[in-house]
């Protein structure tokens, strides 16, 4: 390196002339720090660059004591001879260390190539063996892009390798990799101890365990805990997501945004996880215990319950259960990759040949992976994965209807009862609001997407339009809202949501990728069912994989078994699912404010708790919310949809002559209600191979 120049150098020594003897007639401080010498050669090392530079080489380092070059108390440095070979010294440079080019892909040590990086990333990630895939996670040399803009090169980038050909692949490694937040995502939660299958992954080089790995295309609420599920029973479990992680966005609600309404039904999926993931879950919401009905002409608001006193649902923010699901995922070791979006699905006809998913990371760059074992989507009613497979054939019935979300701040909901689902009905559309753990309570407005009036094309026209509609329909509920203008601009401005059924058959393709959740039936959320039916797919998928297809590297047979017995059990409960919401949509938006309505739901109530005919008699709404499950005897939906044909027409036979609901105790003919129950009901029970006593918390 250059010494400093002294600041006692005149400028005349600073430059050599072209010709002639330097110009130097005094001495030079070549140290500033040192003393001042006396020698004043015309034609010292300091006349020169090169000379001043040899100079600085030959002194100390400060610190260093005295060594070469330093000169004796009281005598001057004296000065290097300018010869030939002290000019060729000086002119030296030290060499530049030449980067080694990154050595080939190749079969014998495909697993000690590292990896590159773009721009002054310096960090590095470990090596990766996913779906015979050899990638590297790190920012994209093609792209240019910075640190923060992530992508998976795998095949885009030229480096493949056959998982039976590479020489090792750790899943320790895998979850590690997870703890560098300038990848695909921010991890919080340690991945526990290594399973056995991981185990035997590490030691056998991780060419036998591929097929056992499950790979879940949804990162959403049935894709979370399907792989907390799976993942405590022993698979291996990749996770994909096409948007970024839901913990690192903004908590701004996106306007449109429904509470989830978590039942004794769907919970049951969790009875096989540790208790205290189901205990931390039902912290995150508020207990329901019924429909509070707010009519049109005012007055005080009805209460009609859900079931028996002790029976309630839970009010979930989808946010917060997601994100508590997702760090639960983590915690389990499952692998989640944020950013990737599902592009095209190759399913070859040969067996053996692996799924390859193509995907889109952030950076725009393009990635595969090869998928050895099932592939599930959980990738919700727009589902890429049934699109892009051409075996699969859904039908999507789109709703007239649309819907807005209405949020009550909590201090002007204080006098609304967080234990009740709030409705108040108006014939073709209506307000809803569910309690949160703040205070405040999520409301939504539903109503028709056109029309003259009483829609929103009609009520979207302006703030003025808007606020007299409130006005007119929802006079009671604006002071809620925060006030009639408050309660305007959310109409206005927030953005309309869409509802919709969705049908799918087949649910799977022979072991390569089956459908779960809205990916398979997607449904209208007026009975609260459709996240609870996700999660009861959960169940019975897990358990036909444990029971059939264990991990351990089972035969395809067996899981092509556990798949079609999955689908058996599971699409005829979804298909009724879809019409009991389709029909509560109704009930919800008209008839709970009918008087006829209200009595004979006053009546079954009083069945429900009467001691005999209780043990006989279930609502209709308890058996889809309470029953399900897995055991003998469970009340799945389309059991609970023929049953409660059957016992709307008992409960409305009752109710005939009853005046007042609040007397409906008193009215109830107990003998006949036993004797119809016995000649109707019970026969149908029978059939059904169903015992009442299973509904339930």
């Amino acid at each position: 390196p250059r010494s400093p120049r002294s600041s006692t150098t005149p400028p005349q020594a600073r430059r050599r002339p072209r010709s002639g003897p330097p110009l130097l007639k005094r001495p030079i401080d070549l140290n500033p720090r040192a003393p001042p010498r006396a020698w004043t050669s015309a034609a010292g090392p300091a006349s020169c660059r090169r000379g001043r530079r040899a100079a600085a080489r030959s002194r100390p380092r400060p610190g260093s004591g005295s060594g070469r070059g330093t000169p004796r108390a009281g005598r001057p440095r004296r000065a290097a001879p300018r010869t030939r070979r002290n000019r060729a010294r000086a002119r030296r440079r030290p060499p530049r260390r030449r980067r080694r080019p990154p050595r080939a892909a190749s079969r014998r040590f495909v697993s000690r190539q590292r990896p590159s990086f773009c721009g002054s990333t310096r960090r590095k990630s470990p090596l990766r063996l996913r779906f015979g895939v050899i990638a590297f996670q790190r920012t994209c040399d093609s792209c240019k892009r910075s640190r923060r803009h992530r992508c998976e090169t795998a095949l885009s980038h030229g480096v493949t390798a056959r998982a039976d050909t590479a020489s090792r692949a750790c899943s320790r490694i895998d979850s590690a990799r997870t703890r560098h937040r300038f990848q695909e995502s921010s991890h919080r939660a340690a991945p526990t101890k290594m399973s056995a299958v991981d185990e035997r992954a590490e030691r056998s080089g991780g060419g036998e365990v591929a097929p056992e790995e499950v790979t879940i295309i949804g990162a959403g609420l049935v894709g979370s805990l399907l792989a907390v599920v799976l993942r405590h029973r022993g698979y291996r479990v990749t996770m994909y997501e096409r948007w970024t992680d839901p913990r690192d966005a903004p908590a701004a609600s996106a306007g449109r945004s429904i509470n989830l309404v978590a039942t004794a039904r769907g919970l049951r999926a969790l009875d096989a996880l540790p208790p205290g993931i189901r205990e931390r879950l039902l912290k995150l919401g508020t207990k329901v215990y019924g429909r509070v009905i707010h009519a049109a002409g005012g007055g005080d608001a009805a209460f009609q319950p859900y079931g028996r006193d002790d029976e309630c649902n839970y009010s979930v923010s989808r946010r917060e259960l997601n994100m508590f699901l997702l760090g639960e995922a983590e915690a389990a070791g499952a692998t989640i990759k944020f950013g990737h979006k599902v592009l095209d699905v190759d399913a070859p006809d040969d067996a053996a040949e692996p799924t390859t998913l193509k995907f889109e990371t952030e950076c725009g760059a393009i990635s595969a992976s090869r998928c050895f074992g099932p592939v599930v989507a959980a990738d919700g009613g727009g589902s890429a994965i049934r699109r892009s497979v051409g075996a699969f054939s859904a039908t999507e019935e789109k709703l007239p209807a649309g819907y807005k979300e209405m949020t009550f701040p909590k201090d002007c909901a204080a006098s609304l009862d967080d234990r009740g689902l709030h409705i108040w009905p108006r014939g073709t559309h209506f307000l809803m609001g569910l309690a949160n753990r703040d205070g405040s309570f999520t409301g939504t407005i539903y109503a028709a997407n056109e029309g003259a009036t009483d829609s929103f094309d009609a009520v979207e026209a302006s703030l003025e339009t808007a606020r007299a509609w409130l006005e007119a329909n929802y006079a009671d509920a604006l002071p809620l809202l925060g006030g009639a203008e408050r309660a305007a601009r959310q109409l206005v401005e927030h953005p309309r949501g869409f509802l919709g059924t969705v049908r799918t058959a087949p649910w799977r393709l022979g072991t390569r990728v089956v459908l779960v959740g809205d990916a398979a039936h997607a449904i209208v959320p007026f009975f609260g069912q459709g996240m609870n039916c996700g999660f009861e797919d959960v169940a019975a998928l897990a358990d036909e994989l444990a029971t059939k297809w264990p991990p351990g590297g089972q035969a395809r047979p067996a899981l092509e078994r556990a798949l079609i017995a999955y689908e058996a059990s599971r699409k005829p409960n979804a298909d009724a699912i879809a019409d009991l919401a389709l029909e509560n949509y109704v009930e919800m938006m008209a008839a709970t404010a009918d008087p006829v309505f209200m009595k004979r739901k006053a009546v079954e109530a009083a069945m429900e708790r009467d001691a005999d005919l209780g043990a006989r008699f279930r609502s209709r709404y308890a058996m889809v919310c309470y029953g399900g499950g897995r055991g003998p005897g469970s009340i799945g939906y389309a059991a609970a949809q023929r049953l409660g044909v059957v016992q709307w027409a008992i409960v409305s036979e009752l109710a005939d002559g009853l005046e007042d609901p609040a007397l409906a105790d008193k009215h109830l003919d107990r003998k006949k209600a036993a004797a119809l129950l016995d000649a109707r009901l019970l026969p149908l029970q029978r059939e059904l191979g169903v015992d009442i006593q299973t509904v339930g918390h």
